[in-house]
């Protein structure tokens, strides 16, 4: 990743590569994050030079949901408030596509709610986004 660009969206890389962090790093042209989903940062990376995340209709909904969830996270650890935007209009894009012959939407199941609970801070717009998904479709006998 071209550093200036991902500095210039993330104030987490933005510091990572002052010279005073820098130089504590065996590389200090690399910031290594071995915690964090390979698959979500090159999400990250197609998100920073094309600003396009493709909804991907062939893959099922919960695997893309899951993805999509990790990057959030990611997003909030390099505090890019813009790809974490963009992460939720892609969220709610992939809720309005209708899958399967009785072309059925999908939400985020537990496993994804658990993903960005562990991952976010208290209010943050992901988990205000899922609350609101999960009351809209709420049933009375679910009580």
């Amino acid at each position: 990743v071209h550093e200036e660009l991902i500095c210039a969206h993330s104030p987490f890389f933005k510091n990572a590569m002052k010279p005073e962090w820098a130089e504590m790093r065996s590389d200090p042209r690399a910031v290594h994050m071995p915690d964090d989903d390979a698959e979500a940062f090159e999400l990250y990376m197609q998100w920073l030079y094309v600003k396009h995340l493709p909804i991907r209709d062939d893959e099922s909904p919960d695997k893309e949901y899951l993805l999509l969830a990790k990057a959030f996270v990611l997003g909030e650890e390099v505090l890019d408030d813009g790809f974490k935007q963009f992460l939720i209009d892609a969220i709610i894009a992939r809720s309005k596509v209708r899958v399967g012959k009785g072309k059925k939407t999908y939400f985020p199941e537990a496993k994804v709610i658990s993903v960005v609970y562990q991952g976010t801070p208290d209010g943050s717009p992901i988990r205000r986004l899922f609350v609101d998904f999960w009351t809209w479709i709420a049933h009375a006998d679910w009580m």
